[in-house]
């Protein structure tokens, strides 16, 4: 019963399953860059070269279950695509009042690019999908390699 009482408080005027609120980058020794999605305008992230870190995302699932979600990245510098990565980010059953939080990789951390050649800004084109091959949402940000934070 509690079940189909959380099921049925699930539903909302917002037609959309899965809201993406939040995506960033949790550097190992740096406090987290988050782009608000919410918000309109240009996304830009600035990172220091050869930084450990974490992708994390938050997001809302309302209206009903979203299965196999996943998310998806296409990294170009000028052009020229260097890098393409999946990340599945798991099953979530509707509910409008939690933001679920989830860092990839899960174990290890990902290595932002170095050295004087490597210190650029890429364009990310991303993308969430589910096993439905429903896209819940596409986007678009700059990340600015530098050789410090600022």
């Amino acid at each position: 019963a509690s079940l189909l009482g959380a099921t049925a408080g699930a539903k909302t005027d917002d037609p959309r399953r899965v809201v993406i609120t939040e995506v960033g980058i949790v550097p190992a020794d740096h406090p987290p860059i988050m782009l608000d999605m919410t918000a309109q305008g240009p996304k830009k992230m600035v990172i220091k070269e050869g930084c450990s870190y974490r992708l994390q995302f938050g997001f809302r699932v309302q209206n009903e279950l979203v299965s196999g979600l996943k998310y998806k990245h296409v990294v170009t510098r000028k052009g020229i695509k260097m890098d393409r990565a999946e990340e599945m980010l798991g099953s979530y059953g509707p509910d409008p009042t939690k933001v679920n939080t989830v860092q990839v990789p899960r174990r290890d951390w990902e290595t932002a690019p170095s050295g004087m050649m490597a210190r650029a800004t890429y364009t990310i084109k991303a993308a969430f999908l589910d096993d439905d091959k429903v896209e819940h949402l596409t986007f678009s940000f700059e990340l600015d390699v530098k050789k410090d934070w600022a």
